[in-house]
């Protein structure tokens, strides 16, 4: 026995989709919205597969006609308004990062040699580390007392 299907299109969404016909209930719930609601209009009837190429091709004619009513909306100035809210933006990382012309500099030090103190760590760039104490003889050294605290 081959299963039956409907198209049906959901009365909040407005999207078309395939239910499975039952015997009892003519109940069903969107798959999208999960909305419940009854069954007003039966938009096609069949296998499953002519059911799903139905909607598809439904659902983009719902699709082109809302492009087509939306575009002649959009004035010239709303999508000038939208490059230049696209050119402000900031980048949340441009707060931690040099800006060109410190970059520049730094580079140009670093190729020079030059030791340069870190802004936000406070430390020393190319430092060499200092030299070690010279060792001390083995043993106490003459003349010399020992402290004991």
């Amino acid at each position: 026995m081959v299963q039956e299907f409907h198209v049906v299109q959901c009365f909040t969404c407005e999207k078309f989709q395939v239910q499975q016909v039952k015997k009892v209930t003519t109940r069903w719930s969107c798959k999208v919205c999960g909305e419940k609601q009854s069954l007003l209009k039966e938009f096609g009837r069949g296998s499953g597969a002519d059911c799903r190429r139905h909607v598809q091709k439904l659902n983009a004619m719902m699709g082109a006609m809302v492009e087509e009513q939306e575009s002649p909306w959009e004035s010239e100035e709303e999508k000038n308004n939208q490059v230049t809210v696209t050119q402000t933006q900031v980048s949340r990382w441009s707060k931690y990062m040099a800006t060109p012309e410190e970059a520049e500099l730094e580079e140009e030090q670093q190729l020079h040699g030059n030791n340069m103190t870190d802004s936000s760590a406070g430390t020393l760039r190319n430092q060499q580390p200092e030299p070690a104490a010279p060792p001390s003889p083995a043993g106490p050294v003459p003349g010399h007392q020992m402290r004991t605290s």
